[in-house]
């Protein structure tokens, strides 16, 4: 469980650093470079987004919807990013603050993954 959940938190960590570093970068082969970095370090991780959800129960009852639940959160996100994300293209011109954005959220998502989940859910 604690390996799991470290191997995410490690992971999006990584994908927050790298998206502040193409916030605070120019030219096309740097962008594209450090965004590729930053899609690694998060695929890294998403086997253990998979299985943490049959980790992360003491009973094999409800894995499946812990799954869904799982998966449902991440869909919400993937729909609300571009709309989020367009939204502050259009007011500020430009896509820093979206990166930024980006990558505060894979901060926070690190810190609840390293240091808030820290037992097995007891369902």
């Amino acid at each position: 469980f604690d390996a799991r959940r470290y191997t995410i938190a490690g992971g999006v960590f990584c994908t927050g650093v790298a998206m502040f570093a193409t916030a605070a970068s120019s030219g096309p082969v740097l962008v594209i470079s450090l965004l590729t970095v930053g899609m690694f370090t998060y695929s890294l991780c998403s086997a253990s987004h998979w299985t943490l959800a049959i980790d992360g129960l003491q009973t094999e009852r409800f894995v499946a919807s812990m799954g869904s639940i799982q998966n449902f959160g991440g869909f919400i996100g993937g729909a609300s990013a571009p709309i989020v994300t367009g939204i502050i293209v259009d007011q500020l011109g430009s896509f820093v603050v979206a990166i930024v954005v980006a990558g505060v959220m894979a901060l926070l998502s690190a810190v609840l993954y390293g240091l808030v989940l820290r037992r097995r859910l007891p369902i």
